[in-house]
């Protein structure tokens, strides 16, 4: 029961880790979407099939 606890704390700290550094990685991808558009195409492609 303990461990139980300990590896369903354990798993939402590493998806709310997940989820914060999903949003910074997708917003630096916005920014450089302008500088490089295939490649920035292809790591959405990427992100998506991912999710």
């Amino acid at each position: 029961m303990i461990q139980w606890s300990f590896s369903l704390l354990s798993t939402s700290s590493v998806s709310s880790y997940f989820s914060l550094s999903s949003s910074s990685f997708l917003r630096s991808v916005r920014s450089f979407f302008n500088s490089n558009v295939l490649f920035s195409s292809e790591i959405s492609a990427m992100m998506s099939l991912f999710i």
